[in-house]
């Protein structure tokens, strides 16, 4: 709360992670919009275990240059020095951001800001850098513009004693629907548009994101001890889950998705309904019917996608 508003003064526009009023959202959109703009080509960067590789001194250097509190100093170096703890033995660490620790997300926009202000400053190559903590793209006009971009980000990364994850990190070519790239949970890819004879820009959940929230569903009614449950009770554990998954995905384009995670809860509750009643199959299409699922309260995905223009402050 002390330090934060004085490097906030000097995030850049491309930052969206952990930052006052700015959300994943935030970031999505301007991909979106940017890619529309005719910036096709993108570079998915993943960073080589970014948290634990900070270099200690580099990062201290950078606080040094806007804190100048020696009790506030002191106090980060010992957050950066405290240590970790395996099977029990305690270890020293010198490089990396304490996990868990509140002021890691902050520490971890300090020392990409360095990427973030280099890029800015470069003017070889015309690239729009997104950068949400130290999942980032940069989106080009061009392929040569994004093989000269990608090795001016190694070598950005090199100074700061970090280094790409060469197995995953791709140029890849949007234009036309011919590829797509996975960011912050969302699946990014054009599609075309009949009424505007052009390709948009498209993101709807991925899919680990749809393996993870099955998984959860699964969780919940899979197994044969939930039986007991009652109708009620397993609303109240299901709904928040999907609640939450919801409202995260709603924005952009997850109709289909939504639709199948609808016909996927129908199927799963049914099963559970079918097993804790003695009966065999699911029985979703003659006693368990979806305006049933949905009468007992069953929360419905359908119907809630919304465009998160509508919500943007820009």
């Amino acid at each position: 709360m002390l330090i934060e508003p004085i490097f906030e003064a000097d995030f850049l526009e491309c930052n969206y992670g952990f930052r006052p009023n700015r959300f994943a959202h935030d970031a999505l959109e301007k991909i979106r919009t940017t890619i529309n703009a005719g910036y096709n080509i993108v570079l998915d960067a993943d960073i080589k275990g970014f948290f634990d590789n900070i270099n200690h001194e580099k990062l201290l250097d950078f606080v040094y240059q806007r804190i100048n509190d020696r009790r506030v100093l002191k106090l980060i170096r010992k957050w950066l020095k405290c240590g970790a703890l395996e099977s029990g033995i305690p270890f020293d660490i010198d490089k990396g951001t304490p996990q868990g620790g509140v002021i890691s997300p902050l520490l971890a926009n300090i020392y990409l800001h360095q990427l973030d202000k280099y890029w800015a400053e470069q003017n070889v190559v015309d690239g729009k850098l997104v950068r949400y903590a130290d999942d980032f793209v940069i989106l080009f006009k061009t392929k040569e513009d994004a093989e000269t971009g990608l090795r001016i980000v190694k070598a950005i990364l090199s100074e700061l004693d970090l280094e790409l994850n060469e197995n995953k990190t791709t140029i890849v070519d949007t234009t036309q629907g011919n590829d797509g790239f996975e960011f912050l949970g969302f699946y990014i890819r054009q599609k075309w548009s009949a009424k505007r004879k052009r390709y948009y820009s498209h993101q709807w959940p991925n899919n680990k994101s749809m393996k993870t929230i099955k998984a959860k569903i699964r969780n919940i009614i899979g197994e044969r001890s939930k039986l007991s449950m009652s109708f009620a009770e397993v609303v109240r554990k299901l709904n928040p889950i999907l609640i939450g998954w919801m409202n995260y995905f709603r924005f952009g384009n997850s109709a289909k998705k939504f639709a199948q995670m609808d016909m996927y809860v129908h199927e799963r509750v049914a099963l559970w309904w079918s097993k804790k009643h003695n009966k065999s199959g699911r029985r979703w299409t003659t006693e368990l019917k979806r305006y049933k699922l949905y009468s007992y309260g069953v929360q419905r995905l359908s119907g809630n996608v919304i465009y998160w223009s509508r919500y943007s402050k820009t």
